[in-house]
């Protein structure tokens, strides 16, 4: 991988049990301060999946940059 190709980040979070509402709340606020305050994030979305009603539900982020020099800025601030 060249350091000009775009970098795909998939990330899982899973929530401890009565704090999803909460956990959604706040890195939905995050996805937005990112989106606006990081150059070169391309994609930064969060999604609810769940696993069913033995496993909970989990949050994924999607993220994309659009460069692994940018990755790196935005993972070291």
């Amino acid at each position: 991988m060249t350091t000009d190709e775009n970098v795909h980040v998939l990330a899982i979070m899973t929530p401890h049990p009565g704090k999803m509402d909460r956990c959604i709340e706040v890195l939905t606020q995050a996805t937005h301060m990112v989106k606006e305050n990081e150059p070169g994030n391309l994609r930064y979305h969060l999604h609810v999946e769940t696993n069913g009603e033995d496993r909970g539900e989990s949050l994924v982020f999607l993220e994309t940059y659009d460069a692994v020099k940018t990755l790196n800025r935005a993972a070291h601030g």
